[in-house]
């Protein structure tokens, strides 16, 4: 385990320095031989004769898909891990069986799509219980969903209709545009 958050450090840290070009470039060496000793790790440990099969399976999982566990350190931007999505995704796991009560796929459908927008204007620091009455609103004005939804995207909703509404959550620093 020890290995692995190292790894998480010295990501961390290479993040750290992304707009300094001059430390960045020795973060992300430091983050690349760590990931090159680990994957020779993993190569010596899989020559282990009395390794047990289910090591051996995660072992070469882990060589097999090295390109994609390792496709952060070309994309800074991508994270190490899925963590935040999956526990954006939780809610949908809780109640999973209420929401199939019905048996039917469009409930399930309609629960995805609600996650997905609900759950990206959270992400963009909006709470959305105000997201949705500014967009329910625009909907009874409309007497139906507006025609034109990039509006109503998290990311183009004015500054004012965001104070307006009462939106911001205050949960992270945003400058003007949000």
């Amino acid at each position: 385990m020890s290995r692995i958050a190292d790894i998480y450090r010295l990501n961390d840290e290479r993040l750290a320095v992304l707009d300094k070009p001059e430390f960045f470039s020795a973060a992300r060496e430091r983050l690349e031989g760590a990931l090159e000793s680990m994957l020779n790790l993993v190569g010596a440990e899989l020559e282990d004769p009395s390794l047990h099969w289910q090591q051996q399976k995660v072992l070469n999982s882990a060589i097999k898909h090295w390109n994609g566990l390792t496709v952060f350190v070309d994309n800074p931007l991508v994270p190490m891990d899925n963590n935040l999505a999956e526990r954006m995704l939780r809610p949908a796991a809780l109640g999973r069986k209420n929401y199939y009560g019905t048996h039917s796929a469009w409930s399930g459908n309609l629960l995805a799509y609600s996650m997905s927008v609900l759950q990206t204007a959270a992400k963009h620091d909006l709470n959305v219980e105000a997201y949705l009455r500014y967009y329910l609103d625009a909907c009874a004005g409309n007497n139906g969903a507006p025609p034109d939804l990039e509006r109503y995207l998290p990311w183009n909703i004015p500054e004012e209709i965001i104070q307006k509404y009462g939106m911001r959550t205050g949960r992270k620093d945003h400058d003007a545009a949000g």
